[in-house]
C-alpha cells in the first residue's frame, strides 16, 4: 500500500510537469490556414480556466494531504526524489519559489546539499539520481538566481560522477560549467 501511495505522488507530479507542454501544444493552431474560429478561441479560454482550476486543486491537495510539516513528500521512502518531482511540478505550473508550499519544500531539499556539491543522503546508493532530481527542481525555482551557486556545484558533482578525464573525451563535447544557463 505504501509503494502504491508513493507511485501515486510520482504520477501526479509527472502529470503536472508535462501538463504545461501539453497545454502549449493544444494552444498552437492546427495545420492548415492558421486561423481559428471564434468558437475555438472561446473553447481555448474555457479550457485554460479549467486547466488552471485543476492545477490549483491538485496543488491544494498536495499541500494539505501530501506535504509533511518539514516540507517533504514521502520522506520515509524517498526523501529527495518525490519531493523534488512534486516541487518541480508545482513550480512549472506557475508557482514561484516564494509560494509557501514551494519554499517549504526547497528549504527541506537544501538540507541535503553536501560539501562535494551533490544533493543526496550520505547513506544513499542513488546519489546521482537524487542530485539530478534536485538539480531539476532548483533549476525550475531559480528565476531570481538564488540557486546559481548551488546549481553550479551540483553540476560539477554530477559531471564528476559521469566523466573521467582519462577517458579522452573530445573537449568540444562538453560545456564548461560557466557556460550553462540554469535559468532558461
Amino acid at each position: 500500500m505504501v509503494l502504491l501511495k508513493h507511485a501515486a505522488w510520482a504520477c501526479l507530479a509527472l502529470c503536472m510537469i508535462l501538463q504545461p507542454a501539453f497545454a502549449r501544444a493544444a494552444d498552437e493552431p492546427a495545420a492548415g490556414d492558421g486561423t481559428a474560429s471564434d468558437g475555438a478561441a472561446s473553447d481555448g479560454a474555457s479550457g485554460q480556466r479549467a486547466r488552471e482550476q485543476a492545477v490549483t486543486r491538485g496543488i491544494d491537495y498536495l499541500r494539505t494531504k501530501g506535504q509533511a510539516a518539514d516540507g517533504s513528500y514521502s520522506a520515509a521512502s524517498d526523501p529527495i526524489g518525490i519531493t523534488a518531482l512534486v516541487t518541480t511540478a508545482i513550480v512549472r505550473n506557475g508557482r514561484s519559489s516564494q509560494d509557501p508550499t514551494v519554499a517549504k519544500s526547497l528549504k527541506y531539499l537544501e538540507k541535503f546539499v553536501q560539501a562535494d556539491g551533490g544533493i543526496y543522503r550520505p547513506e544513499s546508493g542513488n546519489k546521482n539520481y537524487e542530485s539530478c532530481l534536485a538539480i531539476s527542481c532548483f533549476s525550475a525555482a531559480n528565476h531570481d538566481g538564488h540557486y546559481d551557486d548551488l546549481l553550479k556545484r551540483a553540476d560539477r558533482y554530477v559531471k564528476g560522477l559521469q566523466w573521467d578525464e582519462s577517458e579522452e573525451v573530445v573537449a568540444s563535447c562538453s560545456l564548461p560549467v560557466d557556460s550553462v544557463n540554469f535559468r532558461d
